[in-house]
């Protein structure tokens, strides 16, 4: 009981305090500048609580899901008399309405929305987005400040190397990368980045490597890229199997999906002109000096991070903090060798020993059978999956002083924006099933968070941040109804220099109030679909 009462507390201060803050940014700004604020609600439907005060309305309402702050002026006196607005800025239905004086218009224009400065509105409209993005950010700046665990970075040790090319260089499994160029390397991502970086300086051809094995040092190089045979001077491929790239990196991304998979790839070479020829590449040459982050592998031990909603694992059971012994029998020593057995398995019901306690080997041996299914994936067909996400346990207490937690707690916020917008960008160019899969609403939100809530405090407030960031991103998007809708238009009016066509913008609304409904009712319809099971005896 206490664990679902603290799940049912998470969900419920997630939706509403994230919303709150929101709509409060909206509301400050908006009395900053002297826009009358008429109602300041938290939460849809029928009012449960209400209060008037200095002539704004503060209420909460029955579906804590969303929330709204009505101002004064908010559309051209046109557009407000076509759909019938009190431009009074009274929403009191129970009260007789009275004539108004031309003291109380003059006023009335005066604190009207419509009237203020572009740059006022620009800042009233994305006050809210605003917030939850220095929501997120404080919340990232205590969990550095009072220092919390976190996941141990990969440690230059290689565990898998893609055999199309084993044998070719000398790195192998079990050796220890110890240098790149003149840089010293402390752990795998530092790895990948530091021979980036040399293989993209002007001239680059080889990159020197130093490396430990059994115990002694040993040097070696690696061609800073594998696709000099394919390219010519000046040439890059913008296009990967019919896949449009933006950049080296969505390149090498696109690259990763398939190297596992395929030999050879479609590409679209640009050329010197403006022109473009068709090839055909090896797929790991298709990464460009991202190449080694598709053959060399780093050792992770079998601890499931997390296990992705809705999928077998989840369903079975699976949560973050299992480190996997055995699969089917077979026991196995790191993610690579679990994913390899989960692979060959497929439609069938398979035992998964675990030990489920602190994820460094201490806890309860325990034995859960699920079925491996085949995920309808047409970039990996016939692989079985589960839906976990490998890690490393959070053995490592970091804990920064108050300016440092401060810079860092900016970064990860800017990170994690940047992070969403190319996700977001990439589910609008995935297949059917990854969207599916991808895209939830408040019951799937929801799961999540409760979910977050039982793992502990650390885990639920990142979640928390990053609900603020999803909140903040897509309010910006530049769709009528939302907030990058309002500043859109608000910007092609500052340009023309008057409101736009009433008819018009009640046209647009309509649509796309339409279109956003119909949505809601797709999302939430593949929510209760995809969450069914929860609920199933």
């Amino acid at each position: 009981m206490i664990d679902i009462l603290r799940g049912a507390i998470a969900i419920i201060f997630t939706f509403s305090f994230a919303i709150f803050v929101h709509e409060l940014g909206h509301f400050i700004f908006a009395k900053l500048f002297g826009v009358h604020v008429q109602t300041f609600c938290i939460g849809f439907g029928r009012k449960i609580w209400r209060r008037t005060r200095g002539g704004t309305e503060y209420a909460i309402a029955v579906v804590p899901f969303g929330g709204y702050v009505k101002l004064t002026g908010m559309h051209s006196k046109e557009l407000e008399q076509m759909i019938g607005e009190d431009t009074a800025g009274r929403d009191e239905p129970d009260k007789t309405p009275h004539k108004e004086t031309l003291s109380e218009s003059v006023v009335e224009e005066m604190n009207a929305l419509r009237n203020k400065s572009y740059p006022q509105k620009l800042l009233i409209f994305s006050a809210g987005c605003i917030n939850n993005f220095l929501t997120a950010v404080v919340i990232y700046f205590l969990l550095l400040w009072i220092g919390h665990d976190r996941a141990e970075p990969y440690k230059p040790i290689i565990d898998r190397v893609n055999p199309s090319v084993a044998g070719l260089y000398e790195l192998r499994k079990d050796d220890v990368i110890t240098t790149v160029g003149a840089r010293g390397i402390g752990s795998f991502d530092m790895f990948e980045t530091a021979f980036y970086e040399a293989a993209t300086k002007d001239g680059a051809t080889s990159i020197p490597v130093v490396f430990r094995r059994e115990g002694m040092d040993r040097a070696t190089t690696l061609p800073a890229r594998l696709d000099t045979a394919v390219l010519g001077p000046g040439e890059h491929i913008v296009e990967i199997n019919g896949k449009r790239v933006r950049d080296m990196k969505a390149l090498a991304r696109a690259a990763a999906d398939i190297a596992d998979s395929t030999e050879t790839v479609d590409v679209k070479i640009a050329m010197s002109g403006g022109r473009a020829r068709a090839g055909r590449v090896p797929a790991l040459a298709a990464a460009g000096p991202f190449w080694p982050a598709l053959v060399y592998e780093p050792f992770a031990m079998p601890y499931v991070a997390l296990a992705l909603p809705n999928l077998p694992a989840d369903r079975a059971g699976i949560r973050t903090g299992d480190v996997i012994t055995a699969v089917n029998g077979n026991p196995v020593s790191s993610a690579a060798d679990a994913r390899d057995i989960i692979r060959s398995l497929k439609n069938a019901d398979v035992p998964f020993q675990l030990l489920r306690g602190d994820g460094r080997g201490n806890g309860a041996q325990t034995t859960i059978t699920l079925m491996i299914g085949v995920r309808e994936d047409p970039e990996h067909p016939g692989r079985g999956q589960i839906g976990v996400a490998w890690g490393m346990p959070p053995t490592r207490h970091v804990r920064k002083g108050f300016f440092e937690a401060w810079a860092a707690a900016a970064e990860r916020g800017a990170a994690s924006v940047k992070g969403y917008i190319m996700a977001l960008g990439e589910l609008f160019s995935s297949n059917f099933q990854t969207v599916r899969e991808s895209v939830g609403g408040p019951i799937a939100i929801g799961a999540q968070t409760y979910k977050a809530a039982q793992q502990g405090i650390v885990y639920f407030f990142e979640l928390f941040a990053l609900f603020n960031i999803i909140l903040a991103v897509t309010n910006l998007l530049p769709l009528p109804i939302l907030d990058g809708g309002h500043i859109l238009f608000a910007s092609i009016e500052a340009i023309i220099r008057r409101p736009l066509p009433a008819k018009f913008m009640i046209g647009l609304y309509n649509v796309f109030l339409f279109l956003i409904i119909g949505l809601a009712i797709l999302i939430t319809f593949n929510d209760v679909i995809m969450n069914l099971w929860r609920v199933a005896p």
